[in-house]
């Protein structure tokens, strides 16, 4: 039968050891009995629940200069020094708002509310951490950044390119606006990187917002030279596109859209990113810019290739909506015409649109008839057609 281990003793290695005389009779009541938040496992600290967890250590004989594991010859660790709360210099503890009589205990210097230092190897006064000045840190500058040439970098990293978005100069006339926006646009692939970074993209927002005339040309042209339709179907560098749907002078951005013409207007108004951009062109811009689109859509079969797509028959939807709007404008008899120019071909392929299985699958496209049936106003007449020609007329095969 296995020999138990006496109270107030410990076994280590299969050997029982016996505690010093005692010196010291700890209670639970002692003020400086807790345990200490400053270590690191319930094995090495004194509390409530004793020396491992389980009372065995409540009210028992204790020695200040005891060592934990005093026969243990193969242990290297340090003994535990425990500093009472007198050792103490009350001057800091004041100085730092701490109570004298706070509850914790150090072990090795370590105590729960902050960290104490002796002022020297024969003192044993200790001095709280806090009181040792923090080191200044250097103050950043938009004009260290670019001498420095550490824009790029900036550029590319997610706090990086906040920085700079903050403390980008709006002024034009500003040598620190001048200098980021030529250091940010002197290539087209550094440009071309920057948009479709999915941090970069940022700054170069940024410079659409505040460029100038003659800045937002450069702008076009890097756009240009990257290629528009591939920047409008990256998810980050479409962005930039919008922005500068939104931002550019009139004859800067009919430009732009002159730059789009020549590009696969059926691949980009099908793409789930670029479409976001159409839609931006449909809504903000004024519709003589944007006439060669819907030229586009009844030409052909080709409003049967974008209304069949998910992302393309939204696009149609807008443009029949910004077709119709304010009946009342001094431009709506043009928009008129594009209008019923654009209805005719709907109601001429209403039923390829309705019915399935007819030409290819339709389960997008009958959603721009349910569009122009629901209208009002200017489009009550295409709704008579299309419910008189198409509906009706093809009840029964439907």
């Amino acid at each position: 039968m296995t020999p138990q281990t006496p109270r107030g003793r410990f076994c280590n290695n299969g050997s029982v050891s016996t505690f010093p005389p005692p010196t010291v009779f700890l209670t639970m009541n002692d003020s400086w009995f807790h345990r200490s938040n400053g270590t690191s496992s319930g094995s090495s600290s004194i509390g409530t629940q004793g020396l491992f967890g389980n009372g065995s250590f409540d009210a028992m004989p204790f020695n200040t200069d005891f060592s934990f594991f005093v026969n243990n010859k193969n242990n290297n660790k340090p003994s535990v020094k425990l500093l009472p709360l007198s050792n103490r210099r009350t001057s800091s503890l004041a100085n730092n708002n701490l109570t004298p009589d706070s509850g914790s205990f150090f072990f090795n210097g370590t105590s729960s509310e902050d960290t104490f230092f002796p002022l020297d190897r024969g003192q044993n006064a200790f001095v709280a951490s806090s009181e040792f000045a923090k080191p200044a840190r250097t103050e950043i500058t938009l004009q260290n950044v670019v001498v420095k040439e550490q824009l790029i970098n900036f550029a590319m990293d997610r706090h990086g390119v906040k920085f700079l978005e903050i403390h980008y100069p709006t002024d034009a006339n500003n040598d620190l606006h001048r200098a980021v926006f030529e250091k940010l646009t002197e290539s087209m692939i550094l440009f071309g990187r920057l948009c479709k970074n999915s941090n970069g993209n940022f700054i170069i927002q940024k410079l659409v917002e505040f460029a100038t005339l003659d800045e937002q040309k450069v702008l076009l042209q890097r756009m240009v030279e990257c290629g528009l339709a591939d920047m409008c179907k990256d998810k980050f560098a479409c962005r930039v596109v919008q922005i500068a749907v939104q931002k550019f002078d009139r004859s800067v951005v009919t430009d732009l859209i002159k730059a789009l013409h020549s590009s696969d207007l059926v691949d980009i108004c099908t793409d789930q990113t670029s479409i976001h951009a159409m839609q931006r062109i449909v809504r903000h811009l004024p519709v003589d810019i944007w006439t060669f689109f819907v030229e586009f859509l009844y030409s052909g079969d080709n409003l049967m290739a974008v209304c069949r797509d998910k992302y393309g028959c939204r696009l149609v939807q807008q443009v029949i909506d910004r077709l119709s709007e304010n009946s009342k404008a001094p431009c709506f008899n043009a928009r008129l015409q594009l209008l019923h120019t654009l209805m005719s071909c709907v109601v001429r392929n209403c039923y390829r649109f309705v019915v399935r299985n007819c030409y290819r699958s339709n389960e997008f496209a009958n959603y721009v008839v349910q569009y122009a049936i629901k209208s009002s106003g200017i489009m009550e007449m295409y709704r008579d057609m299309i419910i008189d020609k198409c509906l009706l007329r093809n009840l029964l095969s439907m």
